[in-house]
This record gives C-alpha cells, structure tokens and sequence, in this order.
C-alpha cells in the first residue's frame, strides 16, 4: 500500500496540479462577475497553460483512474464556467455554450455511468480532443479581450461536434488489470486536525484574491497575513500531533500555491497592469510553482531549499502597508521568484 500511495502522491503531484487548476476556475469566474476582464484573462491564461502542459509533458497517457476523472472534469470546468460567464455578461452567443455544455454534460454523465460498472476505467485524450480543448481556450480568451471572433467560435464549436461524434464512433476506453484502492484515498481517513487549519489557509488566500478584484486592498493585504498564521500553526500542529503524511504536505503545497502564489500576483496585477508587471508576475508564480514541487521532493529536513514561498505572504502586504510605490511592485515580485529558485539553504524559524 505504501508503494501505491507514493505512485499516487509524490513523484508527480498530479492530483494538486488538478485542484490547483479547478480553484483557479472560480477565481475566472469571479473576475469575470466584478467585470475585470484583464484579470481575468491573465488568471485564464494561467489555467489554460497549466492544462496544456498536463496533457504535453505527462509521460503516460494512462494514470490512475482518479487522476484521469478529476484531469478530465477540471478541462471541462475551466472551458464552461468561463463560456458561462461570458455569455451571462453578454459577451458570447447562447448557441456556442449550449454545444459546449450539451457535449461535455453528456461526456461526463456516461464517463461516470461507465466508472460506476467499471471503477478501475481511464478514458486517454487523442489528438482531436487536444485540438478541440485548444481552439475552445483560444476561442474565449479572445473574447475575453474584448473581440468576439466568430470565425474562431465557429471553428471551435464544429471541433467539439466533431469530436464528440468520434468520441461515440471510436471509443478510446481503457480498462487498468490492477483495482482502483479509492478506499484509501476517502476524505475522511485523509483529513486530520492540522488540515482543517491548511484549509483555512486557502479560504484566506482566496479572500485575498477576491478582495483584490474589488479594489478592497488594505484587506486582501490583510487576508495574505492571516493566510501566513494558518500555515504557521497547520506545521506546528502537525508536528505536534505527529501527523505528518504526504496527503497533508501535498495539500499544504496547494494552499500555498493559492495563498503566496497566485493570491500576491492578483493583488500585485490589480495595482499594476504594465507588460512588464505582467511579465514579473508570471515570471514570480512559474518560480513558486517550482518551489513547491522542489520543496515536496525534497531531502533536506532540517529547512528550506531557496526561501520558503509563505516568505510571500510576509513581504507583499509590508510593502503594501509601507507605502511602496506601485511602479517598484514588479521589480520585488522579480527579486522573490528569484530567492524561491535558489539553491541557498534556509534553516526553519517555525
């Protein structure tokens, strides 16, 4: 059971990069509500790349059957909840969401029917699926810029006709000889006292996004410093409690990743909006992504390899209270991504 619980968590994070990706959905669609649209492209963006490279750079189509569910609803959440909000806003015609809705509705209505009789199925992506997510995310974005391209709609819904025909023609299902062990994985058996507190530290980073969006920043700087004593106390509970386990490192590494990654660059974008802030921005979360995946890898126990990202939740809202002048905003984002990469070593203080 060890032996499969690593497969499952530790080498590949694959079911963090998922959640990761399905929270950062409601983040698009909240931006999308308050009508700031830049915000939301960039957050869209961020889930759409994040998705591309799940399907480019995963080295086996055929995971377990948990991670293909969750990688298959999280594609299909992204593209309708953002096709959703764009026509609620008027932005997009009622017809191009119904194709979307309609053909993924049934998708995941049969996928689960299938996994219901079958528990151990994996449904792979082929090339027309790929193609068809990709003109889907292109499709939106540019509308998301304020130009509704109808030719890239036309395209993009014909693609998802097409390959749902193909989908129900020539079914690609596939049937793993070993049992899915989901037992292990119920939240119940998973979740314990310092989760609870790893929780609170993504509802705090969230509300720091939100805020952000609705220009209230001396509270979503607040909220960061909050999300910072959640995460604070989650370790020392845990190490309290002796209930340190790779389900609770693994979801501590998702609440960072909201709370002191994407969370400070929404906050910094919502000051800012520059092409070079822009750039900063990406630059500071592609290199706290791989601080986290560095970190949960990592054999040096006794601190940090580069400094810790909840550093973030420290220095963005000091700045902010300190009265930095926002057109330096970019140049610190710059000067943390580089210290979260390094290879200094960072004994703990907690």
């Amino acid at each position: 059971m060890k032996k499969f619980r690593k497969k499952i968590f530790r080498p590949n994070l694959r079911i963090n990069f998922i959640f990761f990706r399905i929270l950062l959905t409601f983040l698009v669609a909240a931006a999308l509500f308050f009508d700031n649209n830049n915000i939301a492209l960039l957050l869209f963006s961020l889930v759409a790349a994040a998705s591309v490279l799940a399907k480019v750079l995963k080295r086996r189509p055929l995971q377990t059957p948990m991670t293909n569910l969750l990688g298959h609803v999280a594609d299909k959440f992204i593209i309708n909840v953002t096709a959703a909000m764009l026509w609620y806003k008027g932005l997009l015609p009622l017809w191009f969401l119904l194709v979307l809705v309609v053909k993924d509705g049934v998708a995941i209505i049969v996928g689960f029917v299938i996994i219901i009789r079958h528990l151990n199925t994996v449904f792979p992506l082929n090339r027309l699926d790929k193609l068809t997510f990709l003109s889907q995310i292109v499709a939106l974005a540019v509308v998301m810029l304020g130009n509704t391209d109808f030719i890239l709609i036309y395209a993009a819904a014909a693609l998802t006709i097409v390959s749902g025909a193909y989908s129900i023609v020539k079914s690609e299902i596939k049937f793993l000889k070993k049992p899915a062990e989901f037992d292990e994985f119920r939240l119940r058996n998973l979740v314990k006292l310092p989760d609870y507190f790893t929780l609170m530290n993504v509802v705090s980073g969230l509300l720091c996004i939100f805020f952000a969006i609705g220009k209230y920043y001396r509270t979503a700087a607040a909220m960061l410093l909050i999300a910072v004593i959640m995460d604070t106390v989650d370790g020392r509970i845990a190490k309290m409690i002796k209930r340190q386990g790779d389900f609770g490192k693994q979801l501590d590494s998702l609440a960072d990743s909201i709370s002191f990654g994407v969370a400070p660059v929404v906050f910094g974008f919502s000051l800012i909006q520059t092409k070079f802030a822009m750039m900063a921005f990406m630059v500071f979360l592609f290199a706290g992504v791989l601080r986290l995946a560095r970190y949960n890898v990592s054999s040096y126990s006794p601190g940090f390899q580069g400094m810790p990202i909840t550093m973030n939740g420290l220095v963005i809202p000091l700045i902010y209270f300190f009265g930095l002048r926002v057109e330096y905003y970019p140049y610190v984002f710059l000067l943390l991504g580089m210290l979260m990469v390094s290879s200094v070593k960072v004994r703990r203080i907690f």
